[in-house]
């Protein structure tokens, strides 16, 4: 009886709603993860990851369609055949090009358009024009350089020193003359300045002008420069255009003949830029270059550089 007395058929109304809130917590929460995970799995991404894919490949293809395939072959990576070397530290080779190159697909495509193992397009005005724009290095090609479809057998030594090769020997197509004779008949056919017009002439000025210099100081002769070192002690390279420098041994001397510029440049720019190399002067020779008009203020430098024994890397 006491146990019936003490039992309430009703329930208590804290409980229920206790449990309805903990329900709606419940239903509330999952309804937050159910939005989250469909967000995260909506189209905001995947798309997005897909369409930088097929935007790679439109651009990869694109890429392909501009160069023949001989550029690509000339410039991606190479495996070794001989597997990992240990001087590069790798498996693979990068063949070097300019990384201007690829601004200029038209002319980089006639450039590397040309028979795999054949003779190489006459082309020099083509390849000038492509280091000027800054495509250097070329890409490499695989071909032979072209020559001359006669070429004949060189003159023998000592006939060889002061005889004009035959026309047969060069590839003209790039240069304005075609013949030798061209460009010995400059001095006197050649309106305007030139530095060289009497360069090949060589039963001109060139056959005395090593051995008998002019009295002006700025002329030195072959027997100037080798008395500053003992006898046989000098090896001789020519090098137009300069660099000889960088790979010249400690001691060595470096002859820069007739450099001419404006008088204020050789002063404020040019001495100083060839004094900071820190070689030693030998001889140091200027004077000034008249044969355009005293007007144009030029000036030639003549000078005989010692490379240093110490401190010379």
């Amino acid at each position: 009886m006491a146990s019936n007395s003490n039992t309430n058929p009703n329930p208590n109304p804290k409980s229920l709603i206790t449990n309805l809130l903990f329900i709606s917590l419940l239903l509330f929460t999952n309804l937050i993860t159910l939005f989250l995970s469909t967000t995260y799995n909506s189209s905001t991404c995947t798309p997005n990851f897909t369409t930088t894919t097929t935007s790679t490949a439109v651009e990869d293809d694109s890429r392909k369609s501009k160069f023949p395939p001989e550029f690509f072959a000339s410039t991606s990576p190479q495996k070794l055949p001989l597997g990992f070397n240990r001087n590069f530290n790798s498996d693979t080779v990068h063949p070097p090009a300019g990384s201007a190159c690829t601004l200029f697909p038209e002319d980089l495509r006639r450039y590397m358009s040309y028979d795999v193992n054949g003779s190489c397009p006459d082309d020099e005005i083509l390849s000038q024009r492509l280091l000027l724009k800054g495509c250097e290095p070329l890409p490499r090609r695989r071909c032979r350089p072209a020559t001359p479809p006669n070429f004949p057998p060189p003159t023998p030594f000592p006939t060889s020193l002061w005889s004009t090769p035959s026309d047969s020997s060069v590839v003209w197509t790039a240069y304005t003359c075609k013949s030798y004779m061209c460009l010995i008949e400059r001095s006197r056919t050649q309106r305007g300045f030139d530095d060289c017009k009497d360069c090949f002439d060589l039963n001109g000025r060139e056959k005395n002008r090593w051995t008998n210099p002019k009295s002006n100081g700025l002329d030195f002769s072959i027997d100037d420069v080798l008395k500053t070192r003992k006898p046989g002690s000098i090896r001789t390279g020519l090098d137009i255009g300069g660099g000889v420098a960088t790979v010249l041994r400690p001691g060595g001397l470096f002859w820069l003949d007739h450099f001419f510029c404006v008088g204020d440049q050789l002063e404020n720019v040019y001495g100083p830029m060839i004094e900071s190399v820190g070689f030693k002067k030998v001889k140091w020779v200027t004077g000034k270059k008249l044969d355009k008009g005293p007007q144009f203020e030029e000036m030639y430098l003549s000078a005989l550089l010692e490379k240093p024994f110490k401190d010379s890397w």
